[in-house]
């Protein structure tokens, strides 16, 4: 759409600011001085910057098409840039600048439309699939996995993701539901390591009003919600024994059993499982069950990590900074040496570190250009954080806290219960086991009374030399 679309908008953006607004009752002579059809005619000048700003328009307008953006975000988006480009360009006096300014309201509204036809598709509402987040270089690994996804998606076969944390296994989970024949069904997200035991099997398999104190009235449970859609199960390999058991259940037969219910409930789902760790030697191991892992391991796809694909890093980090403006309300930029420090890091918590470093960087930059300084440490520091994430992996825990405590860690020369507990937005007694996890492994020391304790990174020469003595 660029050139024909760029001469189309330049076009129709003179024409909206040629005309001139008359006053309410005109005098004769103040008629007489307008243009001919009220349109003020413009200087070569103009016409080069009305041209330029609508090439950024129509520009702007195709970056954004599919990314998952509400009109709202995609007519904030736009007005930025409008607004950048009058502010950059010389050619503009104040006068049509001002002009311009008026139009803004058509001028999104043309570029809404713009985004619309770049696509070919309708506008979506806010939070609606579009594949958007899946930002990926034709030449990456991750567009052989897309299309992997895509050949098995018509299927109803089980996919088991195996990836590292961070790397959009949930997304992966999401574009096979849209590009199955049950998109139009509900998808179903559950954390398999974060549901508490003793509540599990109310909440994936429901109960009856009455099955137990506290049930006022009968739940579906989560499973029985993803009938007609996709069950997606993550951190499936930190799911507890009894729970895998009855997963294994409920994959053998299509049927749940509510809590206090005498009669097993039909349900029809497709099921996507993701895991950052090996099933099969969990099971071998003892601590998967074997059956659950033939039903899960159908069709296995490996995600693989960001460092091994350098070349969507451009487009994510574009991707991410356009994201991160529209929830802060502002706009920023990259310095070149931010952006080379950004390609430089190898990104332990992959895709989602990266959204987080810039979402940070874009929230604390108090000016236009992001500086180096506006860098957080561990990417200064070169991945500072790898050889605690590397000492963290073998721990159980849930794998996206790992690239988190790696670089709380590697960061501070102590920790205590605070600093964990708001790193991983998790309450205070989740944080104290964290501790104590780390603590017995030997990751972390305690230094301090009790009631003040804080923990020390116990370095990596210092462990070998208590295994030797």
């Amino acid at each position: 759409m660029n050139r024909l679309a760029i001469e189309l908008a330049t076009g129709w953006l003179q024409r909206l600011v040629r005309a001139q607004p008359r006053k309410a009752g005109p005098a004769v002579a103040e008629t007489a001085r307008e243009a001919p059809g009220g349109e003020a005619p413009l200087t070569q000048a103009q016409h080069q910057a009305l041209s330029e700003l609508a090439a950024q328009v129509v520009k702007t307008a195709a970056a954004l098409a599919g990314r998952n953006l509400s009109r709202s975000e995609l007519e904030k988006a736009v007005e930025r840039a409008v607004r950048r480009e009058l502010m950059a360009s010389p050619r503009l006096d104040p006068q049509l600048r001002a002009r311009v300014v008026a139009q803004i309201p058509r001028i999104k509204a043309l570029a809404v439309a713009l985004a619309a036809a770049a696509e070919g598709l309708e506008l979506s509402p806010a939070g609606a699939w579009t594949g958007a987040q899946l930002v990926v270089d034709p030449r990456s690994p991750m567009a052989e996995v897309l299309e992997q996804l895509k050949n098995v998606a018509a299927t109803d076969l089980p996919v088991l993701l195996v990836g590292e944390t961070g790397t959009g296994k949930e997304l992966l989970a999401r574009a096979v539901h849209s590009w199955s024949l049950r998109a139009k069904g509900p998808m179903i997200a559950i954390n398999c390591a974060a549901i508490p035991l003793e509540l599990a099997e109310s909440e994936l398999f429901g109960h009856t009003k009455g099955a137990f104190t506290g049930a006022a009235s009968a739940s579906p449970g989560l499973i029985r919600q993803a009938h007609g859609g996709t069950l997606f199960l993550d951190e499936v390999g930190l799911a507890p024994p009894e729970l895998q058991a009855k997963l294994l259940r409920v994959l053998e037969t299509g049927e749940v059993l509510p809590v206090g219910g005498g009669r097993a409930v039909k349900v029809d789902f497709r099921v996507v499982a993701a895991t950052d760790t090996d099933l099969h030697q969990l099971a071998a191991e003892g601590r998967f069950n074997p059956a659950l892992v033939y039903r899960l391991d159908v069709v296995r796809v490996v995600v693989p990590p960001l460092r091994e694909r350098p070349q969507d890093l451009e487009p994510l980090i574009e991707y991410f900074l356009e994201q991160a403006c529209l929830m802060a309300k502002r706009t920023r930029r990259l310095s070149p040496e931010v952006h080379k420090a950004l390609k430089s890091y190898p990104w332990p918590g992959n895709v989602r570190e990266l959204a987080n470093v810039i979402q940070r960087m874009v929230a604390t930059s108090t000016t236009y250009e992001i500086t180096e300084a506006d860098l957080p440490p561990e990417i200064t520091a070169g991945g500072i954080g790898q050889g605690v994430l590397k000492r963290l992996k073998p721990l159980r825990l849930p794998s996206w806290y790992k690239p988190v405590l790696a670089r709380v860690l590697a960061t501070r020369a102590q920790v205590a219960n605070r600093d964990l507990r708001d790193a991983l937005g998790c309450s205070d007694s989740t944080a104290k086991n964290i501790l104590r996890v780390l603590v017995a492994a030997g990751i972390l020391k305690a230094v301090g009374a009790r009631g003040g304790r804080r923990y020390e990174l116990v370095e990596a020469r210092e462990e070998e030399g208590d295994e030797q003595a």
